[in-house]
């Protein structure tokens, strides 16, 4: 069972099986478009909405999927003194909460008030956290954490994030901060579910944040990172995934669209350079220096029907040169995984006839892919991907060296190095992160679940966390590269639930509810970050790195630290 807005006088939250998904998501985005075309709210009128609807909501009762607030981490022993916390077979300890066990969380981390009858906005202090990122500024990392209806950035200078200090701004759609936001009401707060940043040398500190409709993709002047400002947003383009990076000296950003246009390519350069411009290319065209345009057009997908839902973006250091990997995502029509290489953004739909074009270097046809991550280990390049097979979620590794040294789409089938079946199949937005924690490659495969709990004994989780050491050579696939610790088992009502270091992080409580969703992560050094739905835990690797050690999950956009 998965969670989504059913349509109704309000917001609420109720299971569905992950077959009505499609139907249900196309019918809310239509809805979208035909009674909303977004606005800019007032702070003041923003705040007056949300008193007004949260307490009709919240007199709707509350599920039994949220049950524990403050959010507290797992104690080191389980019921029987079984050791929860994650080791090696060496018996050393390998991962541990970042805060201290039995103490509840900072507030700005903790959103467990959440009942799923409330707006979750920063007016009501219950964010709902989708997605991370890390990036670089003047040798000081910096986390980038989207909810909902908006973002917030935190200070790495110490990565335990230990009170609320470290926050040094958020905008909130729910509060005015955008230049188009949908008000508050009826289906309103699942928006966003990626951010991007990129702080390049010579160039201003951005990040980049796509949503659904009618909020659109929207890019955000971070060089204060106090004080972020908005530069741009296309509300004609709806999206859940994006991913920025400089090529030949110029930003730009690729945004999955959910739309039938393809990949929308965007010059973040020009946008930085304008200051502030809005649009709706769906319906306007460029209408931002219509000569010089921010919004460059698509790279068109022969395969399918164009719409995306999950890209990454990596600059290879073998070459130098960028790779896009995305997928389809959907229930219908699916694409499977392409990879392209990027030669010439500035001319997506290869109109100039100069022969630059963007060849697709990698086509995997067949199932459904939703979750797709690029990454580097040793020198050797690799795609990682979550789909959909015989009723399971798989995650499938693949090396992709061969293929990426090619000319043209003469992979089919790069060689598949590792699978493991990682989640069960009633799940919604299947996503996998990879990164180096402390140097080990990892991969962190998650889903958006709000009323999610612990599964039954014998049966796939919903999250993991995969140790890749094995690379450039055979990994194991005999369940020891999971990162899980040891179990016990609780009854919970009528079913017998298996209960490990992940799904028993709230403690003093039903283990695994509290609205706990989470969907990607993050590492900065020896430390792990999760945006887990209504908490942004942090885990500690056993030698944590130094704090300038810093490497971006699968550098979406193309980090100063890549790895090598």
């Amino acid at each position: 069972m998965v969670s989504f807005l059913q349509p109704g006088p309000l917001t609420l939250i109720a299971p569905v099986h992950s077959s009505q998904l499609e139907s249900a998501a196309m019918s809310v985005r239509v809805h979208h478009r035909q009674e909303s075309n977004g606005l800019r709210l007032p702070p003041t009128l923003a705040i007056a909405l949300l008193a007004l609807v949260a307490p009709m909501l919240a007199a709707q009762g509350t599920p039994d999927c949220f049950t524990g607030s403050p959010a507290r981490p797992v104690n080191a022993l389980g019921p029987s003194n079984e050791l929860i916390f994650p080791r090696s077979t060496a018996g050393d300890l390998i991962l541990q909460p970042a805060d201290a066990p039995g103490l509840a969380f900072p507030s700005s981390r903790d959103s467990t008030g959440f009942n799923g009858q409330q707006l979750p906005s920063v007016v009501t202090g219950l964010e709902l956290f989708t997605a991370v990122d890390i990036e670089e500024s003047d040798s000081t990392p910096y986390i980038y954490v989207a909810y909902t209806v908006g973002f917030q950035i935190w200070d790495l200078s110490d990565p335990s994030l230990p009170s609320n200090s470290a926050l040094l701004s958020q905008r909130d759609g729910f509060r005015g901060d955008f230049h188009s936001f949908e008000p508050p009401g009826e289906h309103s707060y699942l928006k966003i579910f990626d951010i991007d940043a990129l702080d390049a040398p010579d160039h201003q500190a951005v990040i980049a944040v796509p949503a659904i409709e009618p909020v659109g993709f929207s890019l955000w002047n971070v060089d204060n990172k106090t004080a972020p400002v908005q530069i741009y947003q296309d509300i004609g383009k709806p999206a859940e995934s994006v991913a920025l990076g400089l090529i030949d000296g110029t930003v730009y950003a690729f945004l999955a669209t959910t739309g039938p246009s393809g990949i929308d390519v965007y010059d973040v350069s020009r946008a930085q350079a304008l200051g502030t411009c809005f649009e709706d290319t769906a319906s306007g065209g460029s209408l931002c220096s219509p000569g010089d345009p921010v919004h460059l057009g698509a790279l068109a997908r022969p395969t399918s029907t164009n719409r995306t839902l999950h890209l990454d973006l990596m600059k290879r250091a073998a070459d130098g040169q960028h790779y896009l990997a995305y997928s389809d995502g959907y229930l219908f029509n699916p694409l499977g995984v392409e990879v392209r290489r990027i030669n010439d953004p500035s001319d997506p739909g290869n109109l100039d006839g100069d022969g630059l074009d963007n060849p697709i270097l990698i086509s995997l046809l067949g199932p459904r892919v939703s979750g797709v991550d690029l990454f580097e280990h040793e020198s050797n390049s690799y795609l990682a991907a979550v789909h959909d097979e015989g009723g399971s979620t798989y995650i499938d590794v693949y090396d992709i060296n061969a293929c990426l040294n090619g000319t043209s789409a003469a992979c089919a089938a790069p060689p598949r190095i590792y699978r493991r079946e990682v989640l069960d199949a009633m799940v919604q937005r299947p996503l996998v992160s990879a990164f180096h924690l402390d140097l080990t490659p990892m991969l962190y495969v998650g889903s958006w679940v709000l009323c999610s709990s612990p599964a039954p004994v014998g049966q796939p989780k919903r999250d993991a966390l995969i140790n890749l050491t094995g690379l450039p050579g055979a990994v194991p696939q005999d369940g020891s590269e999971l990162v899980v610790g040891e179990s016990y088992t609780e009854t919970v009502g009528t079913e017998t639930l298996e209960i490990d270091y992940w799904t028993s992080y709230y403690d003093g409580v039903t283990p695994g509810l509290s609205g706990f969703s989470a969907t990607k992560a993050a590492a900065n050094g020896g430390y792990l970050y999760r945006a887990g739905g209504t908490i942004l835990d942090i885990h500690q690797w056993s030698s944590p790195m130094p704090s300038d050690a810093i490497f971006a999950d699968g550098f979406e956009s193309g980090s100063t630290s890549e790895w090598q």
